[in-house]
């Protein structure tokens, strides 16, 4: 094996690309500066030429302001006379940089951005040299292990926002429910996978105790019995619990995107069609339970390739699913920045008074929290993706019929002890085929993906009465 291999070349290539071109044109800003249509609060001349005789001026100091007006006075409002229009304004990359979360929005796109350049790639060449797979260190993993921290990153931090303030009570319960309960759930898939789902934990928790013995062995260094999985079985289940956390108010925001996305006019056909099939795309997870596997493996329906894997299958649906939440982000972010308009019709029916600043800084929420939305939206789906990556490289799965078969580890442990070649490569010995495949799995779709699925399907179905019942205040 050269030292310059193609996956050093692709990864010096990938990081010139992110270091030169990305941070003077940036993929995330023109994602978000794309048409985007924002609302401008009115202002004090346009609210007083509205409601005239409501305004409360009638004590000498608020006369004193009625004839020498500042952009400093504060003047009150009856609710029901708000008879103004918002202006709308095309989203500017310059307003942008200001807003919060922008800079690891940014980071993020741009990244998953060369991520996936290095995948195509990739998979292009090994499609086309599919000799030289075994002969270089696949450089790509690193890649998308870099993009699943990043995208954790980034919903860890937005999550981190609820438990910062004593006012987000509501929120920070919603999550701790969240976790328990699919930590409870998850922890009783786990411990029932043989006859729930086909994910091939057991098998991999077994190779790897196996291969970690032998290779302890090899080395003369002793190595603690193992007899239950349940050690194994508890770590995982609180590491999804805790994803499952990070993906409750991007599950929740995702539903109310779709139900305003699809109130609105301006959809056509397609753009429907896709919203439906983005938010109903998690019952893929169907195809990691065992009594579907086995079925899909005994009747080869009419999507499947003859002798192709059902893992390949997998890793290809899941791809298509993220290219349909992605390509749905603009209709869904839109959707977010008309609450605007909904939020004044709102106003219009409740009683009481509001003042100018309150009014203002009501309508300019939505634009501030606009790249916080679009955190919640792109990350979850770039999470999969990488996972997924990840699934396809680290588990062996081809897109060709013939290279689908499950390859085994070339050689034992215990004979391979004595070669200089095995000793350099026991890491990818211990963390095999088997082991990641099983590991994996459980990142890409199964009970996480069914849960979120639910929570989507009951938080959109449920609408305004769910938000207003938890409290979440970022609309």
């Amino acid at each position: 094996m050269g030292i310059v291999s193609f996956q050093f070349v692709l990864t010096l290539v990938a990081a010139s690309i992110l270091h030169r071109m990305l941070p003077k044109r940036s993929l995330g800003l023109w994602l978000l500066s794309r048409g985007y249509v924002c609302y401008l609060p009115p202002s004090d001349e346009e609210l007083l030429k509205c409601v005239k005789k409501s305004a409360q001026l009638t004590s000498r100091r608020n006369r004193q302001r009625r004839l020498h007006p500042s952009d400093d006075a504060v003047y009150q409002f009856s609710k029901q006379h708000l008879s103004f229009e918002l202006r709308p304004r095309l989203v500017s990359k310059n307003e942008l940089v200001y807003l919060p979360f922008c800079e690891e929005f940014l980071w993020m796109i741009d990244f998953a951005f060369v991520t996936f350049i290095v995948f195509a790639c990739s998979e292009l060449f090994y499609l086309l040299s599919p000799g030289r797979a075994n002969q270089e260190v696949n450089l790509s993993v690193v890649w998308y292990l870099i993009m699943a921290c990043v995208c954790l990153k980034n919903m860890f931090r937005m999550t981190a926002v609820y438990f910062h303030f004593n006012d987000a009570k509501g929120e920070r319960s919603l999550c701790i429910a969240t976790g328990v309960l699919s930590f409870f759930i998850i922890m009783t898939l786990l411990l029932f996978s043989d006859q729930v789902l086909d994910v091939g934990i057991r098998e991999a928790f077994d190779n790897f105790t196996l291969t970690t013995a032998d290779f302890y062995a090899a080395h003369d260094i002793r190595y603690p019995q193992v007899g239950s999985p349940a050690t194994f079985y508890f770590n995982l289940a609180w590491m999804l619990a805790l994803l499952s956390v990070l993906l409750t108010f991007p599950c929740f925001r995702l539903a109310r995107t779709y139900k305003d996305a699809l109130e609105s006019n301006g959809l056509n056909a397609l753009q429907r069609a896709a919203l439906h099939f983005s938010l109903l795309g998690p019952c893929c997870c169907l195809l990691w339970c065992r009594p579907v596997a086995e079925r899909l493996l005994e009747s080869k329906p009419f999507f499947l390739i003859p002798h192709l894997d059902l893992g390949s299958v997998r890793v290809l649906v899941v791809m298509i699913f993220v290219a349909f939440r992605l390509s749905t982000a603009g209709p869904c972010l839109q959707a977010y920045l008309n609450l605007a308009s909904k939020k004044i019709a709102q106003l219009r029916t409740e009683a009481g008074k509001i003042s100018n600043k309150d009014l203002s800084a009501y309508i300019s929420s939505v634009f501030i929290y606009f790249v916080a939305v679009a955190n919640q939206y792109y990350a979850p789906p770039l999470f999969l993706f990488s996972v997924n990556c990840l699934l396809k490289t680290l588990g062996n799965y081809s897109w060709l019929p013939a290279d689908s078969q499950l390859t085994a580890v070339s050689m034992t442990p215990s004979s391979a002890a004595k070669d200089d070649l095995w000793r350099m490569t026991n890491f990818s010995t211990i963390f095999n085929v088997t082991v990641n495949r099983g590991l994996w799995n459980n990142f890409s779709s199964p009970s996480l993906q069914a849960m979120r699925q639910a929570i989507s399907a009951w938080s959109s179905g449920s609408g305004d009465y769910f938000h207003r019942a938890f409290a979440v205040n970022w609309h």
